[in-house]
Formats: structure tokens, sequence, C-alpha cells
């Protein structure tokens, strides 16, 4: 019994001596995804800043259109490829590139409502 439990013991030193210093090192990403680009120098990917990032999101009948935009100042090195999780088998996701974001407006409710309630109690 003594020696099964060292050797449990070794194997889960050993795993965790390998996965501490590699999460050190890892670049993560978060649900909205990351921008992850290459260094041409050293053939390195690093995890990228962005300046900006736009989301639309329609849901409907079962299905997720999403309209994603990001914005970046300084891009780093000459490749770059935007990784973010998808809650669905590949077989059900189709992925389009645009070189346009739509621009989305509409008016300021609460103003609308003043000028209403400026006009409705306005004596003359």
């Amino acid at each position: 019994m003594g020696g099964k439990f060292n050797f449990y013991k070794l194997i889960l030193i050993v795993v965790t001596a390998f996965f501490i210093p590699l999460s050190i090192f890892i670049n993560f990403v978060l649900a909205d995804g990351g921008l992850v680009t290459q260094n041409p120098e050293t053939l390195q990917w690093s995890l990228q800043k962005m300046n900006k990032q736009l989301c639309v999101i329609n849901y409907e009948n079962g299905f997720e259109n999403m309209l994603l935009s990001i914005y970046v100042n300084d891009l780093q090195g000459e490749k770059a490829v935007w990784i973010f999780p998808v809650p669905a088998k590949p077989d059900k996701i189709a992925v389009d590139i645009t070189k346009s974001f739509p621009v989305f407006h509409g008016r300021d409710i609460k103003r609308i409502a003043k000028d209403a309630i400026n006009i409705a109690f306005c004596i003359r």
C-alpha cells in the first residue's frame, strides 16, 4: 500500500512541477477573446493589447449571430490570430471576415422625454 501511495505522490509532484511554471508563461484569453501576434524575429506568440472592442450579438431561434470588431493602434508582428470561445460544436459554426463594422445609432430617449414634458407644461 505504501509503494502505491508514494508512486501517486511522485506523479502528483512531477505534474505539479511541470504545470506551475508552464502556467506562468501562458497568455490567458478571456471570454471575449484575445488577439495573439507572432514576433517575426523570435517566432514567439504573445497576447496583443487592444485599444477598443465592439460587439453586437443577436440571439434568435436558438442561433447566435455575433459581429465583433477590435481596434489595435500598435499591432506587434506580421501574423495575428483572434482566439475566442464559441459555445457550439465546430460543425455548427460559420465565420466570416468583413472589412467594416456597421454604425448603429438611435435617439436619446431622455432628451425626447424632457422635450415632451417641456412642451406639455409650457404655458403660453
